[in-house]
């Protein structure tokens, strides 16, 4: 029996929805930056820095972080002074609530000599990064097995 045209507009309506509601990055896509001048803008700030320094770190080697545009994406580097790459990536970045949320599909995530064994567990299949503005102009970054306090970068990468 074939279905009525007046059904249809329902139909794909509902297809649409189930498609949406399994895939958690496209309900959010609308609020997302694919440059730095609309990661500027989604934050807020045409000012927000592109490189911090973790100060929370226990060992006396920090952390630091890096937000680049490249072949028409963001990429995060995060860098273990002394130690080197940690992880790096294309990241989507996206606002979820009163935070933002870097995801780094498996695809892209690379995991380098820094990254310990633990590291490797907890993002070997990607990592989804929560980025959360402090007062002070500090910024808590999270993720799986990890999290870390922030301030803007004077010193280079390396």
């Amino acid at each position: 029996m074939p279905i009525p045209i007046r059904s249809i507009p329902g139909i794909l309506a509902a297809i649409c929805l189930c498609l949406l509601a399994s895939n958690p990055c496209a309900q959010d896509e609308i609020g997302c930056a694919k440059n730095l001048p609309d990661l500027r803008a989604l934050i807020g700030d045409s000012a927000f820095p592109l490189r911090w320094e973790e100060v929370s770190m226990d060992d006396g080697k920090p952390m630091l972080v890096s937000i680049e545009e490249g072949q028409g994406a963001l990429h995060l580097q995060f860098v273990k002074r002394g130690e080197g790459q940690w992880a790096k990536g294309a990241a989507a970045i996206c606002r979820k609530g009163e935070t933002f949320e870097a995801r780094m599909p498996a695809g892209s995530l690379q995991l380098g000599p820094a990254a310990n064994w633990v590291v490797r567990m907890m993002l070997g299949d990607g990592a989804v990064f929560t980025l959360r503005l402090q007062p002070g102009r500090q910024l808590r970054i999270a993720t799986s097995g990890w999290s870390g306090s922030f301030v803007p970068a004077t010193l280079g990468l390396h």
